[in-house]
């Protein structure tokens, strides 16, 4: 055994170690912030542990010699800003102070639990957190459901004290500064507010206003706290069965008298003294002046501030009961202190130098003259007193002088004394105020203990000593009782129990009051005739050493240290002795006990002996203690403050001034073990208080004065406590869902969660010792959860990298194809898109080389016509000349040629001839030789051929040669005889040519002749071209100044053109600007018109309810009355004032008993009467308004007259700017001109329809007057014509109408039977279904949610359907009414439809016993639309008809008719002219509706809304004003009422039908409230929040989760509910949309006050949740109005807070959520996104730089205060109007049914 434990020790130590990882954040300590935060960069390894800062991120190694030496672990980060310190996994000092920093600070949360204890941080800034709405969010939560408030504690004692009927306390301490009385306070404040007292005025009002008093005799300015309490204060509030405050007393300790004569620098007295000197004006009588001017008040002034507190203090004297004559003895003494604090005491030495050891005051002293005078006292006598003081010895009594000192010091004392005795009589008589009854003994209480905190200065005093001796009994009381807690818990779930040690300071508390204790040794010394604080000392030193918890420094002095619970204490014994006795001088309280003022007598007298708190008595003086009131009341055992006794006037005797007196310590410690023993009988509850800072900032945080503060008030040994057990507690389904990944999934049993716990935490956490298993809950040691939470982290992070692995190859392989399909398909639209550009390209390239070429066409085209016209001028002179010279030319070539070609002609002729001849005879003679030798060669050839061709072979060579060479002679003659020729023509040519050259002379001369013409006109063309050239240039140049100019005027033009349009925009602009600015301003009238109407109508409103519960009021003390009509109380003789009903208007003072009831009854009739005036007053102004419309809509049309003419001014000087314009621009000019006498036309059109509007206004005005000065005549036709008129047009009418009936019946019997058919079909399906669903549901585990689904699909069809069939029973219901009116003459109608919905309200059908409804013609000229009655049933008709009718009964009946009975009798008293029995009727109707009001049924005040609302209707119809006649028949016009003028009654009934409203309203308000949290925030519609469905689905843990829990559904039946009673009772339309329009904003009001308060609900899961929770009663209230729009805008802020738990939360986001959420103010937005919170680790945390960038765009909004409130102020109510509905149903119609048993009633 020893073996395995010490295996599980090393193990323990391994684990231990292992926490110590890289990465793992530690606290070290630090100088300035206490602790700061660190990161381990290297792995502790048994001697040191290498860590980083990381604000400053320095490296720093730390030597570790053990374990324990080891730096505290930060909590993991899901821990971060618990509202619960106890739910922290490291539970030490750092990780609390951290926790506080961060939700003080970041969350501005300034309220924290720590177990059953609440830390409160001082905020120092007013917050809107205390309101009723509030108060009633955290009425009937548990403590923890919702954010940690002061209310939650008060509201877990209220509640324990409810169900347990025990008495409760709740433990205020914390030092001064810190918000103790502010706690209290509003702890007492819950108690007032949700006790529900009928007396509240009377009670809880008084409870409420004892606090300004105490704040104002009992704080004072300190260097710490400008509201210090200076003393401590318990008050027990009594309640009754019913838990109603029927009482409160008080009982108080230690009050700092010595602040009344001495207050340290930078400090101020007591409130009252400042007040009173800043009111002196008040009270002129007192002679007080300046607060500078007294001593007592260190010169410190009075401000404005003191006078309004002054007049709350007074206000609250009045509230409590003080007389005026208790008030002004309360201020006579008040001033007599400040001037006793001025009578100038100096040294007899002044007057006589050799006495020194005395002292004078003169006679003259002002302050002594009025100092007597206020306290009516003997001057002499005081004077004497104040310098000298009587010896008493054994045999004689003399008088002895005092010095000056000693004479201060006795005045002094005489000043305290003085104020002690005015604390003391003034709690006497609260106590006697605030329990005036004396509470029974089995009522149960409530107490709440304001009591200073544990204190440690430089200088520790007696003050101290008792403060801190108080501490360690309260200390011990909290130890004892977080034990006992610990106890219980641990034994609830099952754990064996084993005893934890904590910190015991019982040998403390027997250090200070065991016998020979500091007390027995100080009381000891007291009573010593030469007793010292040096001789006291030293007995300390002497006999206290012995205790643990004495010590004495080692520079002793006078000094000793007791080590207290919060630290050691060193108290230095200086005075001790003297605050112990606390004595005042004898002869000085005698001489005020002497004086003649009786009332003040009393404050100066003390108690019998038992109470008696006086001081040991001295045998050298003659002295008593001042009445202290530590201990005021008795203080008995029992747990009820006994009330203070008459005082006795036997003090001042000397038998009782030997008798031993109790000291002050004593009295304490008597009174601290009464408290004790008080508390140990309440449960208590502890609120510890923390100051924050000494500077007093808002949410600035001190770490070191707050550790202090935190050890001093036991915070640390709590979570000492806490953490010695098992502070980490889950429960099995949390646990289950957060580490289930811990374990492998085959061994998580999703059935068992708990064995699924048990298996991940044997697994992981080894040593048994280190967790215990509960029924519900798995308790932990510190450090366990953190460990499970690195164990969870690390396996998050391996299945993270898992996850991520294949992730990233999924990723990367699916971005690869996305690639390479991108690629390719980039590839494809890339390669058509190059394609297509380049098509493009060479479109744009071909299209361009064809404008180029085209341009340069036109370009050479455009040259070479200016070439051409210059050339053309040329071409023709010189074509001219080249013409006339080439025809010149030609002439005479032509002569020449013709010359020549006839002389050639004769030559050749002549050539031709002789050649010819020559040829002849050569020719001749060649054939003559060719024909001989032709013949020798014949006739040789004859001879011998052959031969002779040998022979003349050569011959024949050289005859060939020969002829050759005749041929080249011939050629040679020829050629000869060519050159002869040649030569002749060459001579002739020569001829010729001579001729030729003389005539070429003569052209030559010709030539220059012409020459030099050319070059004369060449020269003058050159000159021409020169000057064309420069005129084109010219030309050019004007074209490029005229294109310029032209440029430029365009741009001038389009200038001009621009001003004009930006001068008509303007205008247009200015005109709709003044337009929109008058509309504005004129619907801003209207709406600020509606506004006050609203204000108005709503105040009324709230006088009504008032005047409802004053009659209530009345009522009941009647009743009181009457029970005690035989009995009488009397009233001692000190309770002699009655509480003033100061809001009502009226004070009673010195009443008799007798005549209690009768004044208050007077009292309240009074009231009544002032509250019907001011009724009168708001009607009378709400009438006015229309009036006030009328005269403003005047002054708007003023106005906008005014602002026409302006206009016309502006566009005549426009007119003019532009007439004075430049003269190149006059087209513009016109342009603008015409475009400003277009706006003028506008302007005065604008003008001559706001002339019509007035003109009309006039007219409708006129015809208004007209139409009430109008008087009617009486009408041209006599009554039996326009009776047969009526009957005629009658008939046809009822023809019309029965056969709309029987169309409509048939109708309705086919869809009856098609919706029978279609529900039997229906209901064969839904077998056959449900058979399936059972088979699939046994298969399928997950068909439950889809069953669901379904059938709430089908939940809503059969809605559709049932709604449907309600409208055509509605249809028939009014077709049946409207025939049981109109009936036929001598015939019957018979209704034979059945209507078969039993839950219809109007399901009854009228018939006879055969099932037929007969109708019968009624003569209409018998009846007149009246019931007579007789003045005795008068009374009986009223409670038949008001108080007998039930709502079933109604419904069979005509819709109102109630109220068209009532009329008919009201008209039948008008017609007699009985106007005083009409007024009795009226009062009897009025009566009975008020005692309807309170039976509470939601039905009958349904039913009697409508009643009430028709009788208003037909009263108005009928009452003869031209404004409800407009839609009367002639008929309906001659049955107005003619003698009386019932508009008071009217005014009264319609006050009861607002005053029905309003209790409905509430009243389903109060049947919805339950339902609305559970249906919109809690139900899980979408089926996400894991761990619901998880605790929905277990069998074991059914406890945790109801299956009953409402849904929306749930709630839609409830408000369909709610619109089916009030369609059925025919409520007008615009009531029913102004109930719900209340009833949606108390649920958006509800469910966003609770979103607001509960962190758990604080998740984007849950927005999408509430979301669509909302979306159906959206879609509700769409299906059932006609125009929901005003309803559903009142969900917004609840809608808009679901859109921000799912909006994104970046620093992009800041603009979009601030717009988002713009029906959310910021409060409520930084409260939101300060509680939300992650789920699952899914989501990042907010960031506090996104909070404050969401808070600084915030702070841009307009918002007045009032909106900046954090809780939606759920008693809001709209004020309600009830538009006016005539009625068609003539009064002769209508009959009295049986079933109303009206018998009395004849209708004539």
């Amino acid at each position: 055994m020893t073996t395995r434990n010490q295996e599980k020790t090393n193990m323990d130590i391994q684990n231990h170690r292992n926490l110590y990882a890289l990465g793992t954040k530690i606290w070290i300590p630090c100088h300035s912030e206490v602790w700061q935060t660190a990161e381990i960069i290297e792995a502790y390894d048994g001697h040191k542990l290498t860590i980083r800062k990381i604000k400053s991120r320095d490296e720093q190694v730390i030597k570790i010699s053990s374990d324990e030496e080891l730096p505290p672990l930060q909590n993991p980060d899901i821990l971060l800003g618990e509202n619960d310190l106890t739910s922290l996994s490291y539970l030490h000092e750092p990780a609390i102070l951290y926790n506080l920093y961060c939700r003080f600070v970041q969350s501005h949360a300034i309220y924290t639990y720590c177990g059953i204890v609440l830390v409160a941080i001082n905020p120092y800034k007013d917050l809107d957190i205390y309101g009723i709405d509030t108060m009633m969010a955290y009425r009937g939560q548990t403590m923890g459901s919702l954010d940690p408030h002061v209310f939650a504690v008060a509201e877990q004692a209220f509640n324990k004290m409810e169900i347990e009927n025990n008495n409760q306390s709740i433990i205020v301490s914390g030092e001064s500064g810190a918000g103790k009385t502010v706690s209290a306070k509003y702890a007492m404040r819950y108690f007032a507010t949700i006790s529900g007292s009928e007396t509240e005025t009377q009670v809880e009002k008084k409870v409420l206003a004892s606090s300004p008093i105490m704040e104002a005799i009992g704080n004072a300015k300190t260097t710490r706290n400008d509201n210090s309490s200076r003393f401590g204060k318990y008050i027990e509030l009594h309640f009754n069965d019913r838990n109603h405050i029927t009482g409160a007393s008080m009982r108080t300790y230690l009050l700092e008298k010595s602040r009344v004569v001495h207050q340290a620098v930078d400090e101020r007295n007591y409130h009252i003294f400042y007040q009173l000197c800043s009111s002196r004006e008040t009270f002129p009588h007192l002679q007080l002046g300046d607060s500078e001017e007294y001593i007592y008040l260190a010169s410190q002034p009075s401000s404005d501030n003191d006078r309004q507190s002054f007049f709350e203090t007074v206000n609250a004297l009045n509230t409590l009961g003080f007389t005026q004559e208790d008030q002004d003895l309360m201020w006579k003494v008040l001033a007599s202190i400040l001037h006793l604090g001025n009578i100038e005491i100096a040294d007899k030495t002044q007057k006589n130098p050799g006495d020194s050891d005395s002292c004078y005051i003169s006679l003259n002293d002002p302050s002594l003259q009025i100092v007597s005078t206020l306290l009516d006292i003997n001057k002499g006598e005081l004077q004497k007193w104040l310098c000298y003081r009587r010896i008493v010895s054994m045999k004689e009594t003399y008088e002895k002088p005092m010095t000056a000192v000693e004479a201060s010091g006795a005045r002094d004392a005489l000043a305290k004394h003085i104020y002690a005795s005015l604390f003391q009589w003034l709690i006497s008589i609260m106590n006697r105020t605030m329990c005036e009854t004396s509470p029974s003994a089995n009522c149960p209480i409530i107490g709440v203990l304001d009591i200073y905190g544990f204190e440690m200065f430089e200088l520790n005093s007696f003050e101290q000593f008792c403060i801190n001796y108080a501490n360690e009994k309260l200390q011990q009381q909290f130890n004892l009782h977080v034990f006992k807690l610990e106890q219980e818990e641990y034994g609830k779930e099952g754990i064996e129990w084993k005893f934890i040690d904590f910190y015991d300071n019982q040998p403390c508390i027997d250090l200070i009051e065991s016998k020979l204790g500091i007390l027995d040794l100080l009381d000891e010394e007291c009573r010593m005739p030469q007793g010292s604080d040096a001789s006291w000392t030293q007995k300390l030193y002497t006999k206290c050493i012995k205790w643990d918890r004495f010590s004495k420094p080692k520079f002793a002095g006078s000094a000793f240290t007791i080590k207290h619970f919060a630290g050691d204490v060193e108290y230095y014994s200086d005075g001790f002795l003297d605050k112990n006795k606390d004595t005042v001088f004898e002869d000085q309280v005698n001489v005020l006990r002497n004086g003649k003022n009786a009332m003040l007598r009393t404050i100066f007298m003390v108690e019998n002996s038992i109470d008696r708190r006086l001081s040991v008595p001295d045998r050298k003086a003659n002295i008593l203690t001042t009445p202290k009131s530590a201990t005021i009341g008795a203080t008995s055992k029992s747990r009820m403050l006994t009330p203070m006794r008459p005082i006795c006037a036997t003090i001042g005797s000397p038998t009782h001034s030997k008798q031993n007196k109790k000291t002050v310590g004593s009295q304490f410690r008597d009174s601290l073990n009464a408290l004790m023993t008080t508390l140990n009988d309440t449960t208590p509850h502890y609120i510890r208080c923390v100051k924050p800072n000494d500077s007093k900032l808002p949410f600035v945080f001190d770490h070191q004065r707050a550790v202090d503060q935190l050890r001093a008030c036991g915070v640390l040994e709590t979570i000492r406590i806490s953490a010695a057990g098992f502070p980490s507690r889950w429960t099995y389904v949390d646990f289950f869902l957060r580490y289930r990944v811990l374990l492998k999934s085959k061994k998580i049993n999703r059935d068992d969660p708990k064995l699924t716990c048990q298996r991940i935490v044997e697994e992981h956490i080894k040593t048994e010792d280190n967790y215990k298993y509960g029924n519900t809950k798995i308790f932990f040691r510190a450090g366990q959860v953190a460990y499970l939470e690195r164990k969870r982290a690390d396996r998050r992070k391996d299945c993270s990298i898992h996850i991520q692995k294949t992730w990233r190859k999924y990723i990367c392989q699916k971005k690869y194809l996305q690639i390479r399909n991108s690629a390719l398909l980039i590839q494809r639209y890339g390669r058509g898109c190059l394609d297509r550009r380049l098509a493009t390209h060479l479109r744009r390239t071909k299209a361009a080389t064809k404008i180029q070429k085209v341009v340069r066409m036109w370009l050479c085209h455009k040259k070479y016509l200016q070439l051409q016209a210059a050339i053309l001028v040329l071409q023709r002179y010189y074509r001219g000349y080249k013409a006339r010279k080439f025809t010149l030319e030609l002439r005479r070539n032509n002569a020449a040629v013709r010359i020549q070609s006839i002389v050639r002609m004769w030559l050749c002729y002549r050539q031709y001839h002789d050649t010819l001849d020559k040829i002849i005879k050569v020719q001749c003679c060649i054939r003559r030789w060719f024909a001989r030798r032709c013949l020798k060669a014949l006739k040789k050839e004859a001879r011998s051929v052959a031969h002779v061709t040998k022979l003349n072979k050569g011959l024949e060579n050289k005859i060939y040669m020969m002829q050759q060479k005749i041929t080249e002679l011939n050629n040679q003659l020829s050629s000869t005889k060519s050159l002869q020729t040649e030569l002749l023509e060459t001579k002739q040519k020569l001829v010729e040519q001579k001729q030729i050259s003389s005539e070429l002379n003569i052209a030559k001369k010709h030539a220059q002749q012409i020459q030099t013409k050319f070059n004369t006109l060449q020269i003058d063309y050159d000159s021409q071209k020169k000057i064309t050239e420069n005129m084109i240039e010219s030309c050019n140049e004007k074209c490029k100044n005229a294109e310029q100019n032209l440029l430029e005027a365009q741009k001038v033009i389009a200038a001009l053109e621009s001003k004009i349009l930006l001068l008509k925009h303007e205008n247009e602009k200015k005109l709709i600007e003044i337009q929109e600015s008058w509309n504005t301003k004129f619907d801003s009238e209207v709406l600020k018109f509606q506004y006050e109407i609203e204000a108005e109508k709503s105040k009324y409103q709230k006088l009504l309810s008032e005047k409802r519960s004053i009659e209530e009021k009345l009522e009941m003390f009647e009743q009181q009355d009457i029970n005690s009509c035989g009995d009488s109380l009397q009233r001692n003789k000190f309770d002699l004032s009655f509480p003033s009903y100061q809001e009502n208007g009226y004070t009673t003072k010195s009443v008799k008993s007798n005549n209690l009831e009768s004044s208050d009854i007077l009292n309240l009739q009074k009231t009544l009467k002032t509250v019907q005036m001011e009724k009168d007053m708001l009607l009378k102004k709400i009438e006015n308004d229309k009036l006030i419309r009328d005269h403003s809509s005047d002054n708007d049309i003023s106005r906008l007259k005014e602002q026409n003419n302006l206009l016309r001014q502006n566009l005549n000087s426009l007119r003019e700017a532009t007439e004075s314009s430049d003269n190149n621009n006059f087209i513009v000019a016109d342009d603008l001109t015409r475009q400003l006498e277009t706006l003028q036309d506008e302007l005065f059109k604008k003008k001559s329809e706001c002339v019509r509007l007035q003109n009309r206004l006039d007219d409708t005005a006129e015809s208004l007057r007209k139409i009430v000065d109008y008087e009617t005549t009486t009408s041209s036709l006599t009554e039996d014509r326009e009776l047969n008129q009526a009957m005629d047009a009658q008939k046809a009418i009822n023809r019309h109408i029965l056969e709309e009936f029987q169309t409509e019946k048939e109708k309705w019997k086919e869809e009856k039977e098609n919706m029978s058919s279609q529900l039997v079909k229906l209901l064969d399906e839904n077998e056959k279904q449900q058979e399936l669903l059972f088979i699939e549901f046994d298969k399928n585990p997950q068909c439950e949610a889809i069953l669901q689904s379904d059938m709430n699909k089908l939940n809503y069809d059969n809605l559709k359907l049932q709604q449907k069939y309600d409208e055509l029973l509605r249809k028939y219901v009014t077709l049946r009414n409207d025939m049981l009116l109109e009936g036929k003459e001598n015939s019957t109608i018979n209704f034979d439809v059945v209507l078969d919905n039993d839950n219809f309200a109007n399901s009854t059908t009228i018939s006879n016993n055969d099932g037929t409804i007969i109708a019968k013609k009624k003569n209409r000229s018998e009846f007149m639309g009246m019931f007579e009655c007789s003045i005795e049933d008068d009374p009986v008709v009223a409670r038949n008809l008001i108080i007998e009718l039930r709502p079933e009964t109604a419904l069979k009946l005509l819709p109102g008719l109630p109220a068209y009975i009532l009329f008919m009798c009201i008209r039948y008293y008008d017609f007699t002219k009985e106007e005083k029995r009409i007024g009795l009727f009226l009062t009897n109707v009025a009566k009975n509706l008020q005692k309807v009001k309170k039976r509470q049924h939601q039905d009958t005040m349904i039913l009697w809304l409508s009643n009430t609302m028709r009788l208003v209707h037909i009263l108005k119809q009928y009452s003869g004003e031209p404004a409800f006649a407009n839609d009367n028949t002639s008929k309906q016009n001659s049955q107005a009422l003619q003698n009386f003028d019932l508009a008071d009654y009217r005014q009264v009934f319609s006050d009861h039908a607002v005053i029905l409203y309003q209790d409905l309203v509430m009243k389903m308000q109060e049947r919805i409230r339950t339902l609305i949290v559970p249906a919109l925030l809690e139900h899980d519609s979408l089926g996400i929040d894991i761990g619901r469905n998880m605790r929905r689905s277990l069998g074991s843990l059914k406890s945790n989760q109801s299956l009953s829990s409402p849904t929306t559904i749930t709630l839609e039946n409830e408000l369909n509910t709610m619109y089916s009673q009030l369609l059925v009772h025919e409520i007008d339309q615009e009531v029913i949309v102004q109930i719900f329009k209340q009833l949606y904003y108390f649920m958006c009001a509800t469910a966003l006050n609770n979103l607001l308060l509960r962190k758990d609900l604080s998740y984007w899961a849950k927005g999408m949740q509430i979301r669509f929770n909302l979306s159906h009663i959206e879609q509700w209230i769409r299906d059932k109005i006609l125009y929901p729009q005003d309803i559903v805008n009142t969900l917004l802020p609840i809608i808009q807070a679901s859109q921000l738990l799912q909006a994104r939360k970046t620093e992009d986001d800041v603009n979009s959520i601030c717009e988002m959420c713009d029906k959310m103010n910021a409060n409520q937005i930084i409260k939101l996104l300060t509680s939300f919170k992650p789920t699952d680790d899914c989501e990042e945390r907010i960031s506090m730089d996104f909070i404050r960038k969401v808070k600084d765009k915030l702070e841009e909004r307009p918002e007045c205060q009032d909106k900046e409130k954090l809780l939606m102020d759920t008693k809001y109510v709209y004020p309600i109007t009830f538009p006016f509905h005539p009625s068609n149903i003539r009064l002769e119609d209508i009959e009295l049914p049986e079933s109303l048993n009206l018998t009395m009633l004849k209708k004539i």
